[in-house]
């Protein structure tokens, strides 16, 4: 135990040794960590369920609610099946110093994959999209208690669906709501992190230190370079040379637009050449029996635009780094949000209020919940930069981030018959798009003054 001791010690002054704000960004992971765990054990702690009718299917659901609060695994892949459905989710509650506030989820998820799936070792796959969870919160949730029935030998899903419908639902909002939202607010709070850093670190196994440390020593390093920088911002700015160095930065909106708008209808013309049946649309992506058949449509053309922003940007990004967040990004994304925010609303409301999936919320008595479009809208303006940052070298790996701001399209992405068309189409237009910007870079380039002021 003194060995171990020493060696824990050692491991934790490598922490210490980092500058303050690694320690701080470090620090806040471990409690978010800590703070899901937590959550998790209570809400499945609650997790009873009285069988009432004394039949097959109450006793099914009963066995599976018992399952759950006694198999201590299932904590584990709960865990993992949030984490899942929130990647690319802000914590703005915490202030990180250097960790990009988007990967916040996918650290999380190297820990938790670390530790319940590859039993405290750093051999194999950590990352969270090896899962096996969709990032669709409605999917998820299905996977898990399908998952969690199999292994508890529950073969009776009729009382899965009921333990689902009268019980689990509730916990799994709740547990979303915590560890996506209420528990970054907690840390933000928590005026004793420092003091219980040290205990949560020496409480994880030596391989989660190491892939903590591991994190430690890489944003160690972008500190560095975020120090370079600084001082490169301090030179003189040179626009000509600025201008052959990074010409993405200076191709006219208007140009990307209109590839916008043609990769938009490649994209609606792909999707309708899929021939799938309304019965099977309609049970891929859950639709209410009452949604009209010319909704579908509707939402499929909404996807399209969606899905083609998501494609330019994220090949403007891949040839320039600075591009997300430049004044020709942001007149692009301009373009899109201005002539389509109704979509937006239209979008979010029907997999919120029920046409789409399960009811999440009602509607408000008072009129429109506007909210609900700027999530959507900020679910689209992130889908490119997720993207960009998960890309692998085997593109199809994260291509399904390009979706996250679709309605239907992200679903039929899983269906094993029509999934793979998508993929491989959404790829294609990607390395298509590419050399027309690449066109667009040897003509006329124009700066911010004199793009700012062209209509959209």
């Amino acid at each position: 135990m003194k060995l171990f001791g020493l060696f824990q010690n050692k491991e934790w002054n490598k922490l210490r040794g980092f500058p303050q704000a690694v320690q701080d960004d470090l620090a806040s992971l471990l409690r978010l960590d800590s703070l899901a765990k937590s959550s998790i054990a209570q809400g499945l702690s609650t997790a009873v369920y009285e069988d009432a009718s004394g039949d097959d299917v109450g006793r099914a659901a009963a066995a599976l609610a018992t399952a759950l609060r006694q198999e201590a695994s299932f904590a584990g892949e709960l865990q993992l099946c949030i984490l899942s459905t929130g990647v690319g989710k802000v914590f703005g509650a915490i202030t990180w110093n250097l960790l990009p506030p988007e990967r916040v989820i996918e650290c999380l998820g190297f820990l938790a994959m670390c530790e319940f799936r590859r039993h405290d070792a750093l051999e194999g796959e950590i990352d969270l999209k090896q899962s096996g969870f969709s990032n669709d919160p409605d999917e998820a949730r299905t996977q898990f208690l399908v998952m969690a029935a199999g292994s508890a030998g529950v073969g009776d899903f009729r009382g899965v669906n009921q333990y689902s419908d009268e019980v689990f639902d509730t916990i799994w909002h709740q547990l979303r709501e915590e560890m996506l939202e209420t528990n970054a607010g907690r840390v933000g709070r928590d005026s004793s992190l420092a003091k219980s850093t040290k205990d949560l670190f020496v409480g994880l196994s030596r391989a989660r230190q190491q892939l903590l440390l591991g994190l430690g020593e890489s944003l160690t390093a972008k500190r560095v370079e975020k120090a370079k920088a600084e001082v490169a911002a301090k030179e003189p700015f040179d626009p000509v040379k600025n201008k052959q160095q990074h010409p993405v930065l200076y191709v006219p909106f208007p140009r990307l637009v209109a590839i916008m708008r043609d990769v938009e209808s490649d994209i609606r013309t792909t999707f309708l050449r899929l021939e799938i049946s309304q019965y099977d649309l309609r049970r891929l992506v859950s639709a209410n029996v009452e949604l009209p058949p010319a909704t579908l449509d509707r939402l499929i053309t909404a996807d399209a635009k969606v899905l083609a922003y998501a494609i330019v940007v994220a090949a403007a990004g891949t040839m320039e780094e600075k591009f997300i967040g430049c004044g020709v990004w942001k007149k692009v994304t301009e373009s899109l949000e201005k002539k389509n925010l109704r979509e937006y609303q239209f979008m979010a409301e029907v997999q919120t209020y029920g046409m789409l999936g399960d009811v999440k919320k009602r509607p408000p008595a008072d009129g429109r919940d506007t909210s609900l479009a700027i999530e959507q809208l900020t679910l689209v303006r992130k889908a490119p930069g997720n993207f960009l940052r998960a890309s692998a070298p085997q593109m199809a790996e994260s291509v399904h981030l390009l979706f996250s701001g679709t309605v239907i399209m992200r679903h039929v992405l899983n269906h094993p018959e029509f999934g793979g068309a998508l993929a491989a189409m959404a790829i294609g237009l990607l390395e298509a798009v590419s050399p027309m910007i690449e066109e667009l870079t040897n003509g006329e380039l124009l700066n911010w003054n004199q793009q700012k002021d062209i209509p959209i």
